[in-house]
């Protein structure tokens, strides 16, 4: 596969949307490694339903994700990160995923000619999660801080690292090698010097026999493995993944609480998907993140984040081989969102 075929950026949009429609953007943050790539599937397959299945002209949706910030296969310095150059960390993905998200909806609110401001609802995937998380928690700040531009309605966090991540089966690997002093660089240009001879179309059909990936996931690991930055890139931000993904840190202004929220703002309501079986959570920090954070059913509990445990199969990478059901699944909590936000403001 050609490598201009490799997207930095997904931006699905109806190009003539219903006038004075309130605008819902779906703001998708990858996991690690962060190629937006691995999600065409899923984002097209979203995008579709949504758009299907919306009979109001009163509502529009954009599907938006890019790759993070030091992840292109196009040999360029892809990212949103002012004044830094790759690898970057966690902090800085957050910084530039930050930026990337208000610039997106300055743009979108100019073109559209109106007065409200897009929502938007945050979608993560693994470390795209704690990512997300962190977003709300910047936009639910002191007044000062906050873009009042910015309106974060609800989030979806799919097979979700928020919390010590360390203490998962590839944490636990990855949280005693990656420390060691020049791990990143002598790992990454080992692979580099041992992938550098092999011809792209060649590479592909190997990481297609070796881990079993339909084409299109193993063409977009075969440019990842051999690009400028990839290698050293994801396992840099990795590293810092397991220094800052431990306790949970977050409080009532993200988990939610029957008060109203200080800031003013309606919470952002949320919901998890974790897997059964998933190496990159481990079971007992999944069952305790549900049993202390969840809500129990409806109602009263509204507030408090949904959060389901899927028992068909899904593992931690779903976009590679399970991105229709997901998007599918996705779909009902979006219309959750929109219903909930639609019954609390305005127009």
């Amino acid at each position: 596969m050609a490598i201009n075929s490799f997207p930095t950026i997904i931006h699905l949009k109806d190009p003539n949307p219903p006038p004075n429609a309130r605008t819902y953007i779906i703001f998708f943050i990858t996991g690690n490694p962060g190629l937006i790539s691995y999600y065409t599937t899923f984002l097209q397959h979203l995008y579709s339903v949504l758009s299907t299945s919306s009979s109001s002209k009163d509502i529009t949706f954009q599907v938006y994700g890019a790759s993070l910030s030091g992840f292109d296969v196009h040999g360029k310095e892809q990212g949103f990160v002012a004044g830094k150059a790759p690898p970057y960390g966690l902090l800085d993905q957050i910084e530039g995923v930050s930026n990337a998200l208000r610039g997106l909806v300055t743009r979108e609110r100019k073109g559209s000619g109106g007065d409200e401001a897009p929502r938007v609802v945050l979608m993560g995937h693994s470390v795209g999660a704690f990512i997300l998380l962190e977003l709300i928690r910047r936009e639910r700040g002191p007044p000062l801080q906050r873009q009042p531009s910015l309106l974060i309605v609800g989030g979806v966090c799919l097979t979700p690292t928020v919390v010590d991540i360390a203490r998962s089966s590839s944490g636990r690997i990855s949280s005693v090698l990656l420390p060691i002093p020049g791990y990143v660089l002598i790992a990454s240009l080992v692979v580099r010097f041992l992938t550098f001879w092999i011809p792209l179309r060649i590479f592909e059909a190997l990481v297609h026999v070796v881990t079993g990936f339909p084409a299109d996931a193993a063409a977009v690991t075969a440019a990842f493995i051999k690009s400028r930055w990839g290698v050293k890139q994801a396992l840099h931000m990795a590293r810092e993944e397991m220094q800052v993904i431990t306790a949970d840190t977050w409080d009532d202004e993200i988990w939610g609480a029957a008060a109203l929220s200080p800031s003013g703002l309606p919470r952002s309501k949320l919901f998890f998907l974790f897997a059964k079986q998933d190496h990159w959570v481990a079971d007992e920090t999944r069952d305790d993140l549900i049993r202390l954070r969840a809500r129990r059913g409806d109602g009263e509990e509204e507030w408090k984040p949904k959060m389901e445990v899927d028992e068909s199969g899904l593992v931690h990478g779903f976009c590679i081989r399970h991105s229709v059901p997901v998007a599918e699944k996705v779909k009902g909590y979006i219309d959750e969102i929109v219903e909930a936000d639609l019954a609390t403001s305005t127009r």
